[in-house]
Order: C-alpha cells, then structure tokens, then sequence
C-alpha cells in the first residue's frame, strides 16, 4: 500500500466539514464523480461544507492501479465489483456462494453463449479469476481500516454514491463507519438507488438512515438543513425533485479528486490509468426519448425530460474547468448532445475554446457536414448509438435512424477523424433472421471502418419500454439476472435491487445460434484487422492532380489501387438515391458500395480536404471547357510511404462518368 489511509490531501473533520460523500470502488479513477461534485456544490451554495472522499482511488493505491483497472473491466454481468465486497458487505461467502461469473452463459446472461461466443478467447478470464479471488481476501480489512478512519474524522453525516456496481462497496463501508460511529446519520444515493431500487437498498442495508431516489440537487441541502435544525426527515426514502433549471446548478469544484489523486496516485501510475479527465453535464434526459423512447434503454429512469444549459453558461463553465485543471479529455455525461447545440456551442467551442479534447454522445443520423463541425469544436469521439446495420431491425428498437445512415456515419468518422463508441445487439423480441444475414452479409465490406466494440445479447433494462411495458412486446417472466442472487444476501428484495433483466419472449436469433455465432466470428474478425500498426482502407486520395481509390480490404476482386476521375471518385464517397443505374450496379457488384433502404451508399473514406478538392473538381468539369486532362503522374501510392515510388499512368481511353450533383448530399 503506497499511502496509508490517514495521508488524506486535506484536513477532513467536524471542523471543517458538514458532510462527507464517498466515492467506492469501482468507479473509474479517470474521472472526478460528476453526480458528487454537483452534490457538493448545491449544498456548499446553501451554506454546507461537504467533502467527497474518493475510496476508489485509495483502494487503488493499496491493490495496484494495474490490478484495480483490470478488475473494474470485468464484463457487467459477472458482476465482479459486487461479489468483491459482498463477504464485506453482507456477510456471504467470498465473491458470492456460486463464484462461476467467468461461464461464457454467465458473461453473456444466455444459454446460448456456449455456441455463440466459443470462438472468443479462451482462457481470457483463468488470469482474472486468480486476481479476484487474492483481492477479495484484502478487502474485509481494507474495508474496516477505511471505515473507522472516516469514523474517527467526527463528521456528522457520511453518504456514499453507488451506480453501476458500486452498492455493495458503499454499504461495506458505510457498514463499518457506522460499526466505528454509533450516532453518524448514513446515506446513500445514485442511479442504483432510483425509483424501486431505494427500497431494494433499504432490505439489504436496513442501518443506512436515508436513501435518495431521483435528482437530488434541492432534496440533499433540505435533508442538512432539517438535521441541522434537529429536524430529521422523517421517511427513510427521499424522493428527488428533477432540476428543471440546469443554469440554477452552481458552478463545479474539483479540487477534492485532483487533490486525492495527486495523493493517493503517483505520476507513473498514469501510463496505467489514463491522465485525468473531466466530467460535465450540459443537458439531462433524452429529447429523441420524449417522443420515440428506444425500447431498451433504461438510462433515464424519471429524468427523460429533456432539459439543458444555456449556450453562455456552458462556454464560461467549460472555459474556467479547462484553464483550472486542463483535463486530457471532457467526458460529457448528456444522454444525448442538445440539438440546438450545432448552432449555439458548437461554433463557439471552435472559435473560442480551441484546442479541447471533448467526448460527446450524438444521433447516429449525422450527415457529414455535422461531423465536421464537431470535428472542429474539439469533439474528437463520440457515442452515436448505432447497435444494428439493419433498417427493419433499427425499427424495431425506435432508434429513429437506417443502416444506410448508420454505415454512412462509420464512413464519414473515419473521413473526418473523429472515434466512435458502438456496439451490435441480438435477441430482440421479434426480430427475424434475415436481418442477421444481412448484417452478416455487408460485415466483411466495412473492415476499412471503425469496428463496434462487440456483439451481445440484448438486456431488459429497468426503466426501459421492455420492462414496463413487457406484456405490449410478448415478454413474460421477468427475472433478475443470476448473478444477483449470487452475492445479495438472504432476504434481499432481488427483484427491487437489480437493474437487469431477462426473460421468456419469441425471438428469432434465439432459434439461430449457428447465424449468431457467424455474426460474432465476423465482428471478431473485423475487430482483429485493426490490431495491427495500420486498419485497411479503403480511400480516395490524391496524387499529382489524379484521385485514385487505394483498397487494402484483401476482399476477392478488389483492385488496390484504381485511378478515378473528380465525378467517378464522388461517386464513391457520396450517398444518394438509388436509381438502378449501370455505374451503380457496378459499384455495388465490386463491394464498393451498398443498396440500403432504396439509396445507393458509397463505402469510400475521403479526408475533408480531398471531399472538398472532389466537389472543387466537379463544379469545374461542369464549365463549357469540361473536365481537366490528367495525364501522367508519379506518386507513392501509399500515403504511410511504405510502397516505393512508380510511376503510374492513367488508363487511355477511359470515359468520364456521367455528370454527378455538385451540392454534398446528406448521408440518408
């Protein structure tokens, strides 16, 4: 352990704080915790000192940052932070009675794992198992030492947050300060503890005197007032009010993580964990949710209106968080970026904020003009939701969006440089196993795109259309996943704790294991070819005044390299509606592009620069002298400089393509 538990970065006691908030393991050490730091703020704003303790990184320091990162990665539903600090918390067997998290039906929460994942690889998680189980035997001391030394602070009332997996760590310690301070009033709150789940933490941690449902940015200061005034609420569970005005949220402080970082980490333990990064908020709830709620998506629970902050006080927030602690990257925690936003910060984010790094979740349906713009704001990745390459199956989850724009995002991020996070989903009730076959079918044609993350099983979120309205999609016997039951305690209200669901529902992908497995071995292998130093490609670039299409796909019949003129080269670039024409259907033939949804969608990545040269270059061919003769050229056709220099000569008699709109059309 490199720091003991007493080399806090800061005087913490009854002097100098009203309330504490822990932050248990396993949240990310990259991140200050967002939802405490707006807690600390609204209660500093009503007159109450309160100090956020970040038991994360203190637990860190004494396992490992290495060990403790590899750890907090462990697949969501083995629920491996739970069970760590289940024995701790409740008093049941190390990591649970049944410590099989590891089983490819566990992962992946369905029967059919075992065919569809059995080409993942194997023996990934022997190593993990080893270090859960010799880390799980540190922690019921660590837990106690902890506990008594924010005991021993005399700080009236400690809370703790908990989202994801981290209830059972904050009910270990808020356990053992209350076994070291008999008379400390304990709370908790977070998204674990939102609607019917306040009651699941209150049958599994009876002791903790109040738990905070929904927004609590007026309901925490009430609560200190009341105490302070001797006037103790008196429900046991406190329902949050949602904050409509988002401007009225005080501004943001900090100092409480990098401090404890700086104290409980050490520089080179960055190169493990990442340098520091920002969390901000500049809206709540979900705008495309008010009026198409996508049926699996349990994120928002009461809080889907939407609601955001003005384009001035975002700016001045973001402008004053950057200079104070130049974070390597702002994570944005909106369910989804405010529309009017492209308008109103965007703009502004390039013109006066350069030089940030900034992570945002968006629509999938961004035409690339839009990209750009982010580009520019410093919004260098994003979430864009994709999860399906099908239009019928997008309809059935109301994503609102089509393959075509979805493989027309894919094309133009990577033009435009900017990472997406995304993932492919399966098990839908009632989906058909032709939207899998076409999936699997244009997979190989996209290894020139940014693959998704994997390809997993659908889950029934709380808060989500398929768990309220389960009956209206066929859904029947909702149950709490397995892994639940393994590391609650006996008479727990499992039902009321968990977030995650499955269930009994038609489903075609259910009935295909083989197609599934096919489709997992294809995204497998798209994952694998951007391995290497360099992902393939298939690009439009440009060489001594002549575009060519360089193709390092490896597909059968595809050229390496192909020399283009301006119209034949936006063609490949620039989606627009099919109309069954011989170039088409040519394009197509030679997997250079895809009929989706009655458009014609191009696959061919093209920077901004060479989109703009192919637009400057066919509005030129349009004038009465017509296009430009090319003529010979001499290049590297290899822009990484690894091919020698050849010279290359354009094809004679090749015919110009027919004439192709001047204006960029948007991705359908």
């Amino acid at each position: 352990m490199k720091q003991s538990v007493s080399a806090e970065p800061r005087e913490l006691s009854a002097r100098t704080c009203d309330a504490l908030i822990i932050v248990p393991p396993f949240f990310d050490l990259q991140y200050p915790s967002l939802g405490v730091q707006v807690l600390q703020a609204c209660a500093r704003a009503a007159g109450f000192r309160v100090h956020a303790f970040y038991a994360n990184l203190l637990f860190a320091s004494h396992i490992g940052p290495a060990r403790y990162t590899t750890l907090a990665k462990a697949p969501l539903p083995t629920f491996l932070g739970e069970r760590l600090f289940a024995r701790a918390a409740y008093g049941v067997p190390p990591l649970g009675p049944h410590a099989d998290m590891f089983k490819l039906e566990q992962i992946y929460e369905t029967d059919l794992a075992a065919v569809v994942y059995q080409d993942d690889p194997p023996g990934a998680y022997a190593a993990l198992r080893l270090e859960a189980l010799q880390t799980e035997a540190q922690i019921p001391a660590w837990v106690e030492a902890a506990g008594k030394y924010i005991a021993d602070l005399g700080i009236p009332v400690i809370g703790a947050t908990t989202t994801f997996q981290q209830t059972a760590p904050a009910i270990a310690l808020l356990g053992a300060v209350r076994r070291h301070a008999g008379g400390v009033t304990t709370i908790i709150g977070g998204a674990n503890c939102e609607g019917e789940m306040a009651e699941g933490i209150r049958s599994i941690a009876p002791f903790i005197d109040y738990v905070f449902s929904g927004e609590s940015e007026h309901t925490f200061p009430e609560l200190l007032r009341g105490l302070a005034r001797g006037e103790p609420s008196a429900g046991r569970i406190i329902q949050g009010k949602p904050c409509d005005e988002m401007d009225g949220i005080p501004h943001l402080d900090y100092d409480d993580y990098f401090e404890q970082r700086a104290a409980y980490l050490s520089r080179p333990d960055d190169a493990v964990v990442g340098k520091a990064n920002l969390a901000y908020e500049t809206s709540r709830g979900c705008w495309w949710g008010q009026k198409h709620h996508c049926t699996f998506c349990g994120l928002n629970g009461g809080g889907m209106a939407f609601r955001s902050r003005s384009p001035d006080r975002v700016i001045g927030e973001l402008r004053a968080l950057a200079a104070k602690y130049r974070p390597t990257c702002i994570v944005m925690a909106d369910n989804i970026m405010p529309h009017k936003y492209f308008s109103t910060v965007v703009p502004r984010l390039a013109t006066e904020l350069p030089g940030l790094n900034i992570f945002y979740e968006q629509k999938a349906n961004l035409p690339r003009e839009r990209l750009v713009l982010l580009k520019r704001a410093g919004i260098h990745s994003i979430q864009p939701g994709i999860e399906a390459l099908s239009s019928e199956l997008l309809t059935l989850m109301r994503k609102g969006t089509t393959a075509g724009q979805n493989v027309g995002l894919l094309r133009d991020a990577r033009g435009v440089q900017i990472t997406l996070a995304w993932n492919l989903l399966w098990g839908f009730p009632g989906d058909r196993p032709a939207w899998y076959e076409e999936t699997l079918a244009i997979l190989p044609l996209l290894h020139h795109l940014q693959p998704p993350g994997g390809f997993g099983h659908l889950s029934f979120d709380r808060f989500s259309p398929y768990f309220d309205q389960a009956e209206q999609f066929g859904i029947n016997d909702l149950t709490p996943y397995a892994g639940y039951r393994d590391f609650l305690p006996a008479g727990a209200a499992v039902e009321k704790v968990a977030y995650h669901f499955t269930g009994t529902y038609r489903c075609a992908a259910h009935e295909a294991p083989a197609l599934m497995r096919a489709v997992n071995q294809a995204v497998r292998a798209w994952q694998a070819s951007w391995t290497g130093r360099q992902p393939p490609e298939l690009r439009i670039r440009k060489y001594a005044g002549v575009f060519c299409l360089v193709d390092t796909r490896g597909l059968p019949g595809c050229r390496p390299v192909e020399f283009l003129g301006a119209r034949e080269a936006r063609r490949l670039v620039v989606s627009a509606p099919y109309d069954d024409s011989p170039e088409q259907r040519s394009l197509i033939s030679r997997n250079l592009a895809l009929r989706l949804d009655g458009y014609f969608v191009p696959l061919a990545v093209a920077d901004q620069s060479i989109f703009m040269r192919l637009n400057e270059a066919v509005a030129a061919s349009t004038r009465p002298e017509g296009e430009q003769h090319l003529g010979a050229w001499t290049a590297h056709p290899d822009g990484a400089g690894r091919t020698p220099a050849r010279q290359f000569r354009r094809p004679p008699g090749r015919a110009n393509p027919p004439p192709l709109a001047v204006s960029s059309a948007a991705v359908p």
